[in-house]
Order: C-alpha cells, then structure tokens, then sequence
C-alpha cells in the first residue's frame, strides 16, 4: 500500500460520495473603529501647544463633520481653550509636572444619526531643564 492509499483510507476518503461545502463570499466591508487613537505630547509647565485635527476618510482624504467637535479634560489639572468651530484647542500647561488626558469627540454622521468618533490626548507636563550652569563670579579679597 502506497502513501496515498493510506492517507486516504485513513482520512476516510473512499467510500460513498459524501455532502460538499459550497463558500458564497460577499463583498468586503471595512471594520468599525472599536477604539480611538492617542496622540501624546510632552511640554513644560512654561509653555501651551495648540492641537489641531483634522477629520479624514478611511482613504485618508478630507471628511467632513456633524457639528462642531467636543473636547474635554478627562483627568489632570492642565486646561484647555477650544476654537470657535471646535477644530482646534490650545493645551495649557498646569503649573506643577503632571499628566492631563483630553478627549476629542465628534460626529461622523452627516445625516440625522450619530456614530460618534473619537480621539485621546495625553499630555505631560514637566519642570524645565537646565541648560546653563549659571555660573558666576564674587569680589576679588585678599589671601
């Protein structure tokens, strides 16, 4: 008995016709976004950054919203100063180091639905670094 023959008898193969599977394939269709993306960024308790978005398709191309976007302070002790049409913010450092996390929301739907989407920001804030030793010299004394 050759190879074959024993890997069909073993798989069963022989025998009477047995029920075949037929596959029907329809067509693909993008995943839903399930979870929002983070951008992080890292600035001094001296400074403010402003943070921009700007909504794109899933070709990357522009997209537009329902409404203006929401942002809000999840957690943390920095501020926030929001655009009139919501599509920018400026992050304001708190003044001790520390994290802020924001969330961005906005509606997709440009219809009378919802489908919310959604962004996160994580925002730390630290005590600026030296960059000069400072050094000075006293009035010259006799030894």
């Amino acid at each position: 008995m050759n190879w074959r023959a024993w890997l069909c008898r073993w798989l069963r193969c022989s025998g009477p016709a047995r029920g075949r599977i037929r596959w029907a394939v329809g067509r693909a269709q993008l995943k839903t976004q399930t979870q929002s993306r983070m951008l992080e960024i890292t600035i001094t308790k001296q400074e403010k950054i402003t943070v921009t978005i700007t909504p794109t398709d899933q070709d990357g191309e522009p997209a537009a919203l329902d409404g203006k976007p929401v942002w809000t302070v999840v957690n943390g002790d920095s501020k926030i100063l929001v655009a009139d049409d919501g599509l920018s913010a400026v992050l304001i450092s708190a003044d001790v180091p520390g994290q802020t996390e924001y969330l961005v929301e906005a509606d997709a739907d440009l219809g009378a639905g919802v489908e919310r989407i959604s962004d996160t920001i994580k925002l730390t804030v630290e005590d600026p670094k030296a960059v000069s030793l400072g050094l000075s010299a006293g009035a010259a004394i006799k030894k």
